[in-house]
């Protein structure tokens, strides 16, 4: 064979070869991209109901026995991810502070980030109407979007409160209405004049307390909030 000959055959090899890489590489691609199609999770699986908490046996904002020595009062906005942290936690503390008559559970909304925040707000209180509160604002919390990424729409909250059993049409006269609009507007001035700046905000028995804090962080202040009497 020529050398010529040679070089041609080499450089078919050699075509070969890439190629044949080349398709080992594109399978390879579409087996990741197919697992991680089958792994991602669905948008009914994105939505699902948060777990049953303590918290869920209030009906409205307001959780816990007015003679508790501890209260703790909450200003958070429902599309904030470090209320929804805060939330967790609240939730993780309930059955043995607010359950117990230790502590006074009390939540104001506080509709910093925008207008999808006031709105989801409304939608709360509505559900407190029919005593769903925070079983409401768990899932919330529990399925947040991207902040003002246009997911906290009338429809979407309204098929919310479908999901979690409420009465669809007292629910979305309730929230249509603007029923609450005042009364968030007013929680949220209210919060400006006490100092609140970000979410979530935190008054323990009058003491300012800004961020998520862990469970052991709350448990730590809720036992410094007691009055003298109840350590001894």
């Amino acid at each position: 064979m020529s050398r010529r000959n040679i070089r041609k055959g080499y450089r078919q090899q050699t075509r070969w070869l890439i190629g044949g890489v080349l398709i080992i590489i594109a399978v390879a691609a579409g087996l990741i991209a197919l697992s991680l199609a089958t792994n991602r999770p669905s948008s009914a699986q994105a939505s699902a109901a948060p777990m049953p908490s303590a918290l869920d046996a209030c009906g409205g904002p307001v959780c816990g026995q007015a003679t508790a020595p501890v209260t703790i009062e909450v200003y958070a906005d429902f599309q904030c991810p470090y209320c929804a942290r805060a939330d967790i936690v609240l939730q993780q503390v309930a059955s043995q502070y607010i359950e117990t008559g230790k502590v006074r559970l009390e939540y104001n909304n506080f509709p910093i980030i925008g207008p999808e925040s006031q709105t989801a707000a409304q939608a709360a209180e509505c559900a407190a109407d029919q005593g769903k509160f925070w079983s409401y604002a768990d899932y919330l919390f529990a399925n947040q979007a991207a902040e003002n990424s246009g997911t906290l729409t009338v429809n979407h909250l309204e098929q919310i409160a479908a999901t979690l059993g409420l009465d669809s049409s007292t629910f979305n006269t309730c929230l249509t209405s603007g029923k609450y609009a005042s009364l968030v507007q007013q929680q949220y001035s209210q919060g400006q004049q006490r100092g609140v700046t970000a979410t979530p905000t935190l008054f323990i028995n009058g003491k300012k307390y800004e961020g998520a804090p862990t469970y052991d962080q709350l448990v730590a202040d809720i036992a410094a909030a007691q009055p003298a009497a109840q350590t001894k």
